[in-house]
């Protein structure tokens, strides 16, 4: 799971983003991988994950490597999850197709990251899941998105809800069970 932008400490929103994994990971015995960006944003305030240049997004992309080779046994399939700025992540990592890839991707509120967006072809990479709520400030990017990929020869499945800026837990659920081939309780 990578995280949107954050202060050094993990703050309120993060933390019941964290809670409900934890929750989740119990219900269903998931390992999450929970690694955090090491760039600064918002003029130094903001802890984020790199994604404004090809060298950032292959930096950031060697974190999560680390955190997915220390959590998940070799023998396991694995996705990731993306929320905010790490949604933005998940759409240059998409984009770049990045050995070795998870078997899915899935972005929660965040549209493309145009790092590297002319790379876009028809990729080796998994499936696209983009999770937006209608009340969240870039729903219409996340729907352009979406468009553009599909219009690349990409098979994106949008999920829309009601909300804003969150991860809703039933959502989130639905989307990972979905790319599950094991029983709910072997999902790693």
């Amino acid at each position: 799971y990578l995280h949107g932008w954050e202060n050094p400490q993990i703050g309120e929103h993060e933390q019941r983003n964290r809670k409900m994994f934890r929750r989740l990971a119990k219900k269903f015995n998931w390992r999450i991988a929970l690694p955090r960006g090491t760039k600064r944003c918002n003029k130094g305030k903001r802890q984020c994950w790199a994604t404004h240049t090809k060298h950032e997004v292959y930096e950031s992309w060697k974190i999560i490597l680390n955190s997915a080779n220390q959590c998940f046994p070799t023998n396991k399939t694995w996705g990731i999850i993306g929320f905010s700025n790490g949604g933005y992540l998940v759409s240059s990592l998409y984009s770049h197709c990045l050995k070795p890839a998870p078997s899915w991707y899935v972005m929660f509120g965040a549209g493309e990251n145009r790092v590297g967006s002319n790379l876009i072809q028809k990729p080796s990479c998994g499936p696209l899941m983009i999770a937006i709520g209608k009340k969240d400030g870039v729903y219409q990017k996340a729907l352009s998105y979406t468009e553009r990929l599909r219009k690349a020869g990409h098979q994106p499945t949008l999920h829309t809800f009601p909300q804003g800026h969150v991860i809703p837990e039933k959502v989130l659920t639905e989307i990972i069970l979905s790319q599950s081939q094991a029983p709910s309780n072997e999902l790693n």
